[in-house]
């Protein structure tokens, strides 16, 4: 598994960002404060670089393809293969390819894009400008073509490698960090106003040959989500969402439909359950349930808990279920 686009670590300063290859950090547009190169950004831990440039892919995809060569493995699974946030990245690079992609030039940027308005209680919200719909597509081709080139070129160095990615299973709101892990069948401007019907081509589910999604919820049930009080801000959302897939397994059925039957793993965090091993074991069945196996981030979690019984327990319960 490789933390793809993170290259930097803001609690120890290291990193290429750091160490070498600066100009390669996105650049955020942050609430209050305009355009800022992520060394700028105060208490930032994990810096991205910036996915659109092609020196950057160049990187992630040699290190891919040397250990690839190097070492005898499976497969190879993308996490973090994505933009930071909905925030990233306002580049002069990312403006030129983003006015190449739609054949315009822009006016005002990135308002044009979008604009941070304060929103009255301390807080701010988010003003869609007239480009908004084809900058969150722009972005996501952007993600699709590096996993195309990225599976292609794996593929030429070790043909039977499996080639997947780990994302969040919040969909409805990932368009922020600029993937669409969905099928290509799907068309999500039928569902949302922030696609337009060109974003279902970039679609990537058909390019993968493993997938794990991250249901990070403390309701396992969807009757146990309803009954909350149906807020949740996920790890790389901007602001609060809705809605029945914000649960374990309201999160597997929803990956279902989208994937069109695909097959994939659900994923579980580990610590969403620390004050409840209980919950943590019914989160475990229900992953096991409704998907089709079960990634735990992280296995650090389950050894400095000693978690193996809960977990063993969990996964016993699952085949006795499924055995009748």
């Amino acid at each position: 598994s490789f933390n793809t686009f993170a290259e930097g670590n803001g609690v120890f300063r290291r990193g290429l960002i750091y160490d070498g290859h600066p100009e390669w950090q996105a650049v955020n547009y942050v609430p209050g404060r305009g355009l800022m190169p992520q060394l700028e950004i105060p208490d930032k831990k994990v810096l991205f670089a910036n996915p659109a440039l092609s020196a950057v892919q160049d990187h992630e995809i040699a290190i891919f393809k040397e250990v690839a060569q190097k070492y005898d493995f499976d497969g190879l699974l993308l996490d973090r293969g994505r933009y930071d946030n909905i925030q990233s990245d306002f580049s002069d690079f990312s403006r030129r390819e983003f006015e190449a992609y739609i054949g315009k030039k822009l006016d005002r940027f990135p308002e044009d894009v979008y604009a941070w308005e304060e929103d009255g209680d301390g807080g701010w919200r988010r003003i869609d400008g007239p480009y908004f719909k084809q900058w969150i597509e722009w972005r996501a081709s952007v993600i699709y073509n590096f996993f195309k080139r990225t599976k292609e070129e794996l593929k030429a160095v070790k043909p039977g490698l499996k080639f997947g990615a780990y994302t969040g299973a919040w969909y409805p709101s990932y368009f922020e960090v600029g993937v669409n892990w969905a099928s290509n069948t799907y068309d999500p401007s039928q569902d949302f106003a922030w696609a337009t019907p060109e974003y279902k081509n970039y679609g990537y589910a058909e390019l993968l040959d493993i997938f794990t999604n991250g249901n990070y919820y403390w309701n396992v049930t969807v009757d146990e989500y309803r009954r909350s009080n149906g807020l949740h801000k996920n790890e790389t959302d901007s602001e609060m969402s809705k809605g029945d897939h914000l649960s374990v397994e309201g999160g597997c059925r929803y990956s279902r439909r989208l994937l069109g039957g695909r097959p994939f793993f659900g994923g579980m965090y580990v610590e969403d359950y620390k004050r409840d091993t209980t919950q943590f074991k019914r989160a475990v069945e229900m992953n096991l349930r409704e998907s089709d196996g079960l990634m735990m981030f992280d296995i650090v979690h389950i050894i400095n808990r000693d978690w193996w019984g809960p977990l063993q327990r969990a996964v016993s319960a699952y085949e006795a279920e499924a055995k009748q």
